[in-house]
């Protein structure tokens, strides 16, 4: 009765965690077409969607619950500041909790359509289908070449390490995340992750030997390469969910994908692909 009364709490914070993170791919996608697909600039926008999600966690420990009227917008600005910082240090450590991948254009699709049109810029693909005319010379160069037109479509993917805050329900739910996505899943009836069996027992007490292996154990290649070949979580990270699980700070990866059209020429110094 505990686990569930605390595990319907922790995963009703979890959907609402998951409509922000649409919400922060939506503002992520938005800045980046009048920030030429700048990552930086996306990758901040992502943080003020993503602030309200952070406080009362380990991960993001300078975060507060903001409090009313004027005295919730400094709380604001601070909780974004300290985001900023962490998450630029831990990605600098090679595990961003907070990453936005540019999904599309791509570096074959940059490569193919940059310097295209009557004002070819030779860095970056132009947005204004103004003077752009096809390869022949004279008709519209978007009703004549649909790729053009797609490829000026930045689509982005935000990752959101989620800080899972609820005791006791928290480390089960991550156990279960182990289980789904290390190798040698479901080996005997029982149930197996890596070589460690995962009894009822193992499960409600953390199961920590249990999730070593998992994460030991977890795939050389993406666990989801998602819409294109960029992983949403490798195995490198996948292993550092468990070194962070040691710190008690228990998290799982949650993504989002947004598609707008440019209204910046894209340049080719923000191709992450």
């Amino acid at each position: 009765m505990t686990f569930m009364v605390l595990g319907i709490i922790q995963l009703t914070m979890m959907q609402q965690a998951e409509l922000m993170t649409q919400y922060a791919a939506y503002q992520a996608c938005r800045a980046g077409i009048v920030w030429n697909g700048n990552n930086d600039k996306m990758v901040s926008a992502a943080i003020v969607a993503l602030a309200p999600t952070a406080a009362g966690g380990k991960l993001f420990p300078g975060s507060k619950p903001l409090r009313e009227g004027t005295q919730g917008m400094a709380d604001l600005v601070a909780d974004i500041a300290s985001m900023h910082l962490i998450n630029g240090a831990a990605s600098a450590l090679g595990v961003a909790p907070i990453r936005v991948d540019v999904v599309n254009p791509t570096r074959q699709i940059f490569s193919k359509y940059v310097g295209r049109g009557g004002l070819p810029h030779p860095t970056g693909l132009v947005f204004d289908d103004v003077g752009y005319h096809s390869t022949d010379g004279t008709s519209d160069g978007f009703l004549a070449d649909e790729g053009y037109r797609k490829a000026l479509q930045l689509t982005i993917r935000v990752r959101y390490l989620y800080e899972l805050k609820i005791p006791f329900a928290s480390t089960i739910i991550q156990t279960c995340f182990f289980l789904e996505n290390a190798p040698s899943l479901l080996g005997s009836i029982g149930g197996a992750l890596g070589e460690e069996s995962l009894t009822h027992k193992s499960a409600v007490e953390s199961g920590d030997a249990n999730a070593t292996a998992g994460a030991l154990a977890a795939p050389a290649g993406p666990i989801s390469a998602g819409p294109v070949g960029k992983p949403t979580l490798p195995r490198a990270e996948f292993i550092k969910l468990y070194a962070a699980r040691q710190l008690h700070i228990v998290v799982i990866p949650l993504t989002a994908t947004y598609t707008m059209r440019m209204q910046s020429n894209f340049y080719e110094k923000n191709l992450r692909n």
